[in-house]
C-alpha cells in the first residue's frame, strides 16, 4: 500500500540522519531511532509543504506526501554516499541478544492487544472503547479534517476558527495515512503501536547504557506498564499481611488516594 511504503522511507531516511550521528547497542536501537526520526522529519515536511501549497493546489496533501517521500529518499542515498553509517558498537556488535527479540516481541504483542482492542474499524464502524470515547471522538475529527478535508491553515474541527493548539502533528500523520489509503483506526494503530515499541526500546538501550546491563533496561521498559504513583505504599501498609494483600488488590474497584 501506498502508506506503508511512505512509511517505509520515512524510516529509510530517518536511518540515515541519525547514523550519521549516533552509534548503536543493536539492530533493535537503530531500527527504533530511525523510525522515531524519520517520523518526526518526514510528518513536519509533509505538512509543511501541504501548508505551503494549500491556497494553490486542490490536493495538498498528496503533493505534500509525494515531495516529502521524495526529497527525503533522494537525501538519505545522498547521505549515506557522503558518510558512511554508523556501525554496532562492540559491545553489541552482533545484534540483539535472543532474550532481547522475546522481550521485544512480548511487548510489542501486549502493545498490540492494548490499541487494537480498544480502538477498531470494523465493517465501515470505528468501535472505541468505552473508557476511551471522549478522548478519541475529538482527536478522529483532527485526523478525518485532514484526511477528507483541507485543514490549513489548520483549526479545531469542533471549534469554529479556533486554531489548534495541541494534539496536533500526531494526528496530521493519521489524517495523511488515512488518505493514503488506511482505514482511520489503523491508521492510528500502525503509529502508536510502532511509536510505543520504539520508545520502549529507547529505554531498554538507556537501562543498559547505564548500568551495563539487559535485565535493568528490560525491567525498566516493563515498568512503563505500570502506575508511576506512590499511593500504593500507604495502601499496602495498611493492609497488614500478605495474604491480605493477595485477596485485596484483584478486588479493587476504586482508585487509591494519595499523599504524595
Amino acid at each position: 500500500m501506498i502508506a506503508f511504503l511512505y512509511l517505509g522511507v520515512l524510516v529509510f531516511a530517518g536511518d540515515a540522519l541519525a547514523s550519521r550521528w549516533l552509534s548503536y547497542r543493536s539492530i533493535a536501537h537503530r531500527l527504533a531511532t530511525g523510525l522515531l526520526v524519520g517520523l518526526l522529519a518526514g510528518t513536519w515536511l509533509t505538512y509543511l509543504v501541504a501548508l505551503a501549497l494549500s491556497d494553490v493546489v486542490d490536493d495538498p496533501l498528496a503533493i505534500g506526501a509525494v515531495v516529502s517521500g521524495v526529497g527525503l529518499a533522494l537525501a538519505a542515498v545522498l547521505i549515506r554516499r557522503v558518510a558512511p553509517r554508523s556501525e554496532l558498537s562492540s559491545i553489541d556488535a552482533g545484534g540483539a541478544s535472543r532474550g532481547e527479540w522475546i522481550v521485544i516481541g512480548l511487548f510489542s504483542a501486549l502493545i498490540a492487544w492494548m490499541m487494537l482492542s480498544t480502538y477498531d474499524y470494523t465493517s465501515g464502524t470505528l468501535r472505541i472503547a468505552t473508557s476511551l470515547w471522549s478522548d478519541f471522538g475529538p482527536t478522529t475529527a483532527i485526523a478525518q479534517n485532514f484526511a477528507l478535508g483541507n485543514d490549513f491553515p489548520t483549526e479545531y474541527p469542533h471549534y469554529a476558527g479556533e486554531p489548534i493548539r495541541y494534539h496536533f502533528l500526531f494526528y496530521f500523520q493519521v489524517g495523511n495515512l488515512t488518505y493514503l489509503g488506511l482505514d482511520p483506526a489503523l491508521a492510528n494503530n500502525v503509529l502508536s503501536i510502532s511509536t510505543l515499541v520504539a520508545m520502549l526500546i529507547l529505554v531498554m538501550t538507556l537501562g543498559e547504557r547505564l548500568f551495563r546491563s539487559r535485565v535493568v533496561g528490560w525491567i525498566g521498559a516493563g515498568l512503563f506498564f505500570f502506575h508511576g504513583a506512590l499511593s500504593f505504599i500507604p495502601y499496602v501498609g495498611g493492609l497488614g499481611s500478605l495474604a491480605a494483600i493477595i485477596d485485596e488488590i484483584p478486588r479493587l474497584d476504586r482508585f487509591m488516594v494519595s499523599g504524595f
